[in-house]
This record gives structure tokens, sequence and C-alpha cells, in this order.
């Protein structure tokens, strides 16, 4: 009787504990499921005001033991997919202002192995009631067997984490730049003295009534881009004029 009464006290604690975990882990599905939740309220938010043309973030949205915040960050610091772009714009710049861009996170650099991303970088001016771009290409690659596409030599990177950097001169009249990464996806850095709206910064929390389980998620989204084909023309035929 005593054995058999300790292996049923055994197999009860065991299926308490069970129950337990199994509780646990639902209500912790549910708090990070409610985070999920407020990011997508966040990014909702984001889009109601770009629309209104109103400006984003500061406020701290709660309801109920659940709350998330934007933040408008000025600079930029995203993985971006090959053949994507990111956008940021340009306040008053100058032409004594300028713009950094830093890329390629992973620690590999060989071009014959490691195949690190080239950027594109596309400026667009607004002038006089004219709408002109130019373009400037990176590639830490430009002479090799495999790519020789005649792109700039980028200098090495100072900051932790990144392999190449780009200083760009800016020009009176310039509205915004993009940037896009070729051959190969890359985490971008952008900073200038001109961007004060680089991408928006969402942090959204959750938890439960009893406090005991909480989730938080972050978030970055940049600003809206057309899409990165935009920059290029087809032409069909022999010549193009401008």
């Amino acid at each position: 009787m005593t054995i058999l009464l300790t292996i049923g006290i055994s197999i009860g604690l065991r299926t308490s504990k069970k129950q337990e975990i199994s509780i646990e882990q639902e209500e912790s599905t549910r708090v990070f499921n409610s985070a999920e939740s407020g990011v997508e309220k966040a990014l909702s938010e984001i889009y109601e005001r770009e629309r209104a043309g109103e400006e984003v973030g500061g406020d701290v949205v709660s309801e109920g033991t659940d709350e998330y915040q934007i933040e408008t960050n000025s600079e930029l610091e995203m993985y971006v997919e090959q053949g994507s772009s990111v956008k940021a714009a340009l306040d008053s710049p100058t032409n004594s202002d300028d713009a950094k861009i830093d890329w390629w996170l992973e620690s590999g650099t060989s071009c014959s192995s490691d195949n690190p991303a080239a950027i594109l970088i596309s400026i667009y001016n607004e002038a006089g009631g004219v709408t002109t771009s130019r373009y400037l290409a990176y590639d830490h690659c430009y002479a090799s067997g495999d790519r020789n596409n005649n792109l700039i030599e980028p200098d090495s990177s100072s900051r932790e984490g990144y392999s190449f950097s780009a200083t760009v001169t800016l020009q009176a009249g310039d509205s915004y730049l993009r940037i896009t990464p070729l051959y190969n996806s890359t985490k971008i850095y952008l900073a200038s003295s001109e961007i004060s709206k680089g991408q928006y910064d969402i942090i959204s929390r959750a938890r439960n009534t009893d406090d005991n389980v909480a989730k938080a998620i972050d978030v970055s989204r940049s600003l809206p881009a057309a899409p990165a084909f935009m920059d290029y023309a087809l032409v069909s035929g022999s010549s193009l004029s401008k």
C-alpha cells in the first residue's frame, strides 16, 4: 500500500506539473500574440498618419495591460534584402553637407567566396521646380573577375560590425535618397545631420493580469518607398533621349 500510494502521489504531482507548464505556455503565447497585435496597431497608426500628413510618434498608447510606442529615429539601421530599397528624407541640405552609409554586417569580405553586397545610392533633387536624380554605386569587388563592373571602391568602415563605408556629398535642393543593395542582402546604417526622420522604432509590451508573464517586441520600419525597379528604365530601341 505504501508503494502504491507513493507511485500514485508521484504520478499526481507529475500530472499537476505538466498541467501547470501547459497553462504557463498558453499564457505566454497569449501575451506574445497580444504584443504582436500592438505592433500591427502601431504600423496601422503610422500608415494612417502618413496618409494624413501628420507627425508620427512620441505618445504611449495603452490598452489595459498592453501598450505600444512609436519613436522617430534620425538614423537608419536595418537589414535590407537584395533588390529592395530603403528611403530617407533629407531636410534642407547645402553643398557642404554629406551623408554616410555603412554596410555589410557579415564577417567575410572575400569576393570569391563571401559575395559581399554592393550598394546603389539614388539621390533626388528638387530645385527651381525641376526634379533631377543622380546615382552613385560602390562595390568592394568592382575589379574582381566575377564582377568587373567599374563601380567605386568604398572606404573601410570604422563602425563596429560593418566592413564598408561611403560618404556622399549632398547638394542644395536634395530631397531624399534611396539605397539599394546589389549582389547580396546586407545590413545598412545611414546617418546625416540633414536626416531627422530615418526610420520608425516601435516597441510593443504586453503582460497578463497577474503580472507574472510579460513580453516585449521591438520593430523598426523604414519610410515608405517606391519599389526598387522604379530606379530603372527599360528601353526598346537604338537610342534614349533625355
